[in-house]
């Protein structure tokens, strides 16, 4: 587990993308994983795709309705 985690983080270091937070530094204890990352703002991602799937779903329910009164 251990080194899976450690080559998560190093591959991590390596990715450079505008779309992909950055990783600046890995850092560990006897206990603890400790991450330095790159400060991202707009609020927490779970909260955009639940509300984009509850859209979703809102949408098909009310197709489902107009298409079952026909």
């Amino acid at each position: 587990m251990v080194k899976q985690i450690k080559r998560e983080i190093s591959t991590m270091k390596l990715i450079k993308h505008p779309n992909v937070v950055q990783l600046y530094e890995g850092m560990a204890s006897k206990t603890n994983i400790y991450i330095v990352l790159e400060f991202v703002t707009g609020g927490e991602l779970f909260d955009k795709f639940s509300a984009k799937a509850s859209s979703k779903k809102m949408k098909l329910g009310n197709t489902s309705n107009s298409l079952s009164m026909l």
